[in-house]
């Protein structure tokens, strides 16, 4: 594997954020990213709108393999040199639930902090973030309330 393909939501700050993050990583594999809603994504990945990436952030491999939500992050993960060991912790049978809820959990909410980064600073923002709390998981899934 030696490219992967990140379907991103091209009007969302917060994907606009976590990409330039990952822009600057160092990296043992090449990250392309392309807005889902582009022609250049629906050329590559005709089946993309199937995976729902207004939902959830998508990837997939030069070999076709598709990732989604905590999968898809913990690939994007696995393509840095700096974090690739926490991408494969996160993807071990103990980690991945939770990997998968932190993700559910911040797609749901990305338009809020995507509104969010584009009208606060850091500080205010780290703020309005922590005061968000969950309420348990015991059913399986989070929600926010």
């Amino acid at each position: 594997m030696n490219t992967l393909y990140v379907f991103f939501d091209g009007k969302c700050a917060l994907c606009a954020k976590c990409r330039g993050w990952l822009e600057s990583q160092p990296l043992y594999v090449n990250l392309v990213f392309l807005p889902y809603q582009s022609y250049k994504a629906k050329k590559l990945c005709p089946e993309i709108d199937f995976y729902e990436p207004d939902k959830e952030t998508v990837v997939m491999a030069d070999n076709g393999d598709i990732y989604q939500g905590g999968a898809a992050w913990i690939m994007c993960l696995w393509a840095t040199r700096t974090h690739r060991e926490w991408g494969m912790r996160l993807a071990s049978p103990a980690l991945l639930p939770l990997a998968k809820k932190v993700c559910h959990l911040i797609s749901g909410k990305r338009l809020t902090l995507s509104k969010l980064f584009g009208k606060v600073g850091d500080e205010e923002f780290a703020i309005t973030v922590k005061e968000e709390t969950l309420e348990p998981c015991d059913s399986g899934s989070c929600r926010v309330p």
